[in-house]
């Protein structure tokens, strides 16, 4: 007996699945990114007056490693997000002590911060969690300071953000602005798997991640992004246009039917195991495979340009007429082909 278990992980229309059970709700995302851009702003407006949050302590300790007149700091980061949801894999949680995470990623230039830092990690980590520890207030969230490389705000019991900071070299920070506007929040809008132009990508060594105890370490934020990406787009199998099962929507008619009104096929009983089929004439199967060399010739050549995906060939004038070759688009309810297409 044969089942088909594909709507048991993926239907349309929210109905009930594996995957349903998986994906946040649209409400669990405008709370992320409604958090997400408040912290934002919180920051660009409290770092363009940063020496306003040094304690009277840490005036001199910024002083004496560079900066003239640490009061007057000031600097704009950069933003990218990262993490799961900028895969697109950010799911619901699997245990009640689980959280929903939103990864966000600050970048600051190379020449407040210096590799002999002019403003510590430990003192920039301060300056932040006073900026944000002001929006938790008025947020009523909660500021988690134990986590060693990030700042974690906690939303509510369902979800909190992690929010990382790094160091890049003055001169990339515009490059990394155009990177980042061309591929922002690539996951979760349908083009999670493009990427920057690699003209504008940042050097991973160039790039450090501020920590609390050990100071400024090299990172590449990307380096499992990168893989993610790369992974996912060698066994990508979704596409624009139509599946077998497409082709044949809830095993009904075939859409590329080359035979005549009225005529029908007869199956013939198998032998030796084998089920029933229909019995074609043996240039059927050579005629097909020429089909499919013609199809890979096709793409090789223009990859961006393939020929149509279905393309029919008869050999009986009398009971068939072959339909125009076409690329099908896909069946709206079919199981293999639901989601987004890429």
């Amino acid at each position: 007996m044969r089942y088909n278990a594909h709507r048991l992980l993926h239907q349309a229309a929210n109905q009930p699945c594996l995957r349903c059970e998986l994906v946040i709700t649209d409400a669990q995302k405008h709370k992320l990114q409604t958090a997400q851009k408040l912290v934002r702003n919180a920051l660009r407006a409290g770092l363009r007056v940063a020496g306003a949050y040094l304690t009277q302590d840490e005036v001199p300790l910024v002083k004496a490693h560079g900066v003239p007149d640490p009061a007057a700091l000031s600097f704009t980061p950069k933003f990218r997000t990262q993490g799961s949801w900028a895969y697109g894999t950010l799911n619901q949680p699997a245990k009640a002590c689980q959280q929903l995470d939103l990864d966000d990623g600050m970048y600051v230039p190379m020449s407040i911060v210096g590799l002999n830092p002019a403003v510590a990690s430990n003192t920039l980590f301060a300056i932040v969690e006073r900026i944000l520890g002001a929006l938790c207030d008025a947020q009523g969230w909660t500021l988690d300071t134990s986590k060693s490389i990030c700042v974690r705000v906690v939303i509510d019991a369902e979800a909190h953000l992690d929010l990382n900071i790094y160091a890049i070299p003055d001169v990339k920070m515009a490059l990394l602005e155009k990177a980042f506007h061309a591929a922002a929040n690539r996951a979760m809008d349908g083009s999670a798997f493009s990427s920057p132009p690699p003209e504008i990508r940042l050097d991973p060594s160039e790039i450090y991640v501020a920590h609390r105890t050990t100071g400024w370490e090299q990172s590449d934020p990307l380096e499992l992004e990168d893989w993610f990406v790369n992974a996912a787009a060698r066994h990508a199998t979704r596409s624009a246009h139509a599946c077998l099962k497409c082709l044949r929507p809830n095993h009904g008619e075939l859409k590329a039917n080359p035979l005549k009104p009225g005529v029908t096929t007869a199956d013939e009983s198998g032998t030796c195991g084998d089920g029933a089929h229909i019995n074609y004439a043996a240039p059927a199967p050579m005629l097909a495979a020429t089909l499919v060399v013609q199809a890979a010739l096709e793409w090789a050549a223009a990859p961006d340009m393939p020929g149509p995906r279905v393309r029919t060939r008869v050999l009986d004038l009398e009971h068939t007429a072959p339909p125009k070759d076409r690329n099908w688009p896909i069946e709206p309810l079919c199981p293999a082909c639901q989601g987004p297409v890429t």
